[in-house]
């Protein structure tokens, strides 16, 4: 998969989550956005029905890394999705299981897992993790992701320490005026922005999205 693959210049890369509309995902492919996420989880404010994603794809660039997130989805349901090709990589949400993360790469699919980030003791299961990219987000009871609130970036470093070479990926209350520093601070793999670039709950703004890639690209 082309958003997890080793670049020469290490540049961060960049992934906008929670789109639900094509035009929007078109114009995240005009901008040379890494990757896109769709959100399947039904209870989020930017939910996407699997099979209106299913009739996107033959109209998407192939360099566009889809990205499925899922909380708590029975992990069969997860792996016909990416069997079908409608996304390229699982992005588990929840309260996933490593056991569940290996169910998936055992059948060979890219997996990310996203930790929710309290304080310290957060990062003590990031090593029983066997995944493609580890999703630090900020912790926010009752919700998986998307809550524009950020953490302390010192625990990100100390779990850069703990991942070794397993990818980092920085998400949490990510905004233009903050990202060029988050990367300056974590140098990160890639980070992750949803509720960063929407002018309403689960609405993109193209000037915002554009805004905000422009400022990763200089960071």
């Amino acid at each position: 998969m082309s958003f997890l693959a080793p670049t020469i210049t290490g540049a961060c890369r960049a992934k906008i989550c929670g789109l639900r509309t094509l035009d929007d995902v078109l114009f995240c492919a005009q901008q040379d956005a890494d990757a896109v996420g769709l959100n399947f989880w039904p209870k989020s404010k930017r939910y996407l029905d699997p099979d209106i994603a299913a009739t996107w794809v033959s109209r998407l660039p192939d360099s566009m890394t889809r990205i499925g997130v899922f909380v708590n989805e029975p992990i069969d349901a997860v792996r016909q999705l990416l069997d079908k090709g409608i996304i390229h990589a699982a992005q588990l949400h929840g309260d996933e299981t490593p056991e569940d993360c290996a169910s998936l790469r055992r059948h060979g699919h890219s997996i990310l897992k996203a930790i929710g980030v309290r304080d310290e003791t957060s990062l003590e299961q990031l090593a029983d993790y066997d995944v493609d990219a580890i999703v630090l987000d900020a912790f926010c009871p009752g919700e998986y992701g998307g809550s524009g609130k950020t953490f302390n970036w010192a625990l990100a470093l100390r779990a850069k320490e703990i991942l070794s070479e397993t990818p980092l990926i920085l998400s949490g209350g990510l905004v233009v005026d903050n990202v060029a520093l988050a990367i300056e601070r974590v140098h990160p793999f890639a980070v992750d922005v949803a509720s960063g670039v929407e002018s309403a709950p689960g609405v993109k703004s193209r000037e915002m999205i554009s805004a905000f890639l422009q400022a990763v690209r200089s960071a």
